[in-house]
């Protein structure tokens, strides 16, 4: 069963037609019986009014609620064509009605439906022919006035022309379809064509992706192994996290770095009866982070045990001027650089020095917080004047608790509102957490700022360095 959303030009001719000639041939049979004086049932013209009616009156409501449906077509061309078998017995043969509209109905269904239901058409209207028959009486040969005779001799006249159009129209109809049919099956092996090219370009695109990938894969594989062995070196130019704990025993280091070498290092030393420890950041992060680091970390080395220059304030300037001349930063323009949190503790004289560049201080002394900002300068970098750092004392006559960081732990983003820790937080939480034991307060630290990151779905945006000791 074939549904569409329109009825085709030959299907709208015919029923136009159809009821054309059920009107005249009801017409016909009224004006042939009445100059005959033949008294006809008045259920016979009640049978023929719902024959010509009911057919299409059914076929139309179909369509408008589901569209054109070929199967109910196909009904009405049966129905047409037992009625032109009623009629064939009322009028007589040459008067023509009944021929014309069996003609037109037989054909309809012919060109529309094929053979079968041709032959169909066909046994239903000589079975109503021979059942009006049997019921009204024998009609077919009964004289007519020759008025009726002329009108359906034009009628009849007129159908040829009417056939020939059809298939004229369906002639046309065919060659139109053809031709379509043949560019759309020209522009289907166009695009065929084009497809076939489309899938070569994409088979030979995706070979080359194939080989870009892998040699991406083993490009990646190695830059992975060469920041692995970075690392390696790294961890080796820096004292172990247990050397501190053997020089101060209630210590601990929160290190993380962003990637898998950090811009941030920790240094500790021991010379001349006095503790050396430091919280530097270096400009950058990563690999580049990391050659700064190596650099900061020979260079203090250098200063504190071959120099011998203990100091906190002359080691941060001795510091700038090293970085600014390893560097050629008058020569090349370079600005990398780095900030530091240096103490110096003296046990012999209870006293502990600070020197900032950038980077602060907290200590924490009778359960009381303070806090001493590192200068506003950086180690290296742009100089119009000379770097001069400032000294800062403290005494530890009494029990000193000690923090000093890189700025990764206070501007990491996160939180529920995905703002940064901010400095006022880390001097909170430090205060509330100074008199746990140092391991515990590591983990607590590492657990605040994993949280951090977490409520905000944020990623860590820069090395993280955290210092705490008692002195």
């Amino acid at each position: 069963m074939n549904t569409f959303k329109k009825p085709l030009f030959i299907h709208w001719f015919y029923y136009i037609s159809a009821i054309i000639s059920y009107s005249i041939a009801f017409i016909l049979l009224s004006v042939h019986y009445y100059q005959q004086n033949i008294a006809i049932p008045f259920l016979c013209y009640v049978l023929l009014g719902l024959c010509i009616v009911y057919p299409h009156f059914v076929f139309w409501i179909q369509y408008l609620k589901t569209g054109f449906n070929e199967r109910h077509e196909r009904y009405c061309m049966l129905l047409d064509a037992g009625i032109s078998g009623i009629f064939g017995n009322f009028i007589a043969i040459f008067s023509a009605p009944s021929l014309l509209f069996f003609m037109l109905t037989m054909t309809n269904i012919m060109l529309g439906h094929g053979l079968r239901v041709f032959l169909l058409g066909f046994v239903l209207s000589i079975f109503n022919l021979f059942l009006v028959v049997y019921w009204v009486g024998f009609h077919f040969f009964e004289p007519v006035s020759f008025e009726l005779s002329a009108i359906s001799g034009v009628f009849t006249l007129l159908y040829p022309i009417y056939l020939a159009y059809i298939v004229h129209f369906r002639t046309n109809s065919l060659k139109n379809s053809k031709i379509k049919l043949k560019t759309q099956k020209a522009e289907m092996q166009e695009l065929n064509e084009e497809l076939n090219q489309l899938n070569e370009e994409l088979s030979t695109t995706i070979d080359t992706i194939s080989e870009q990938k892998e040699k991406i894969e083993s490009q990646n594989e190695d830059i992975i192994q060469s920041i692995n062995y970075a690392k390696r070196i790294q961890e080796a130019v820096m004292h172990p996290v247990s050397y501190i704990q053997e020089v101060i025993p209630e210590s601990f280091i929160l290190y993380k770095p962003r990637d898998v070498v950090s811009g941030d290092f920790y240094f500790i030393t021991e010379h001349n009866q006095k503790i050396f420890i430091a919280a530097v950041d270096c400009t950058g992060h990563g690999i580049p982070g990391a050659f700064m680091s190596f650099l900061g970390n020979d260079l203090m080395t250098e200063i504190i045990i071959n120099r011998n220059i203990q100091e906190a304030d002359i080691i941060l300037n001795k510091m700038n001027k090293g970085i600014r001349k390893i560097l050629r930063q008058e020569e090349t323009k370079n600005r990398d650089g780095m900030d530091i949190a240096l103490v110096v503790i003296d046990n012999n004289k209870k006293i502990v020095e600070f020197a900032g560049a950038k980077n602060p201080l907290i200590y924490i002394q009778n359960e009381q917080l303070f806090y001493i900002k590192g200068d506003n300068k950086h180690i290296g970098g742009e100089q119009k004047e000379e770097k001069i750092f400032t000294k800062h004392q403290i005494s530890i006559q009494n029990t000193t608790t000690f923090y000093i960081f890189s700025d990764g732990f206070q501007d990491q983003f996160g939180g529920q509102e995905n703002r940064k820790f901010m400095i006022n937080r880390l001097k909170q939480t430090l205060l509330s957490i100074h008199q746990k034991p140092f391991k515990e307060q590591q983990n607590q630290l590492d657990v605040i700022i994993e949280d951090w990151k977490r409520e905000g779905r944020e990623n860590q945006t820069d090395d993280i360095l955290l210092i705490g000791f008692k002195v």
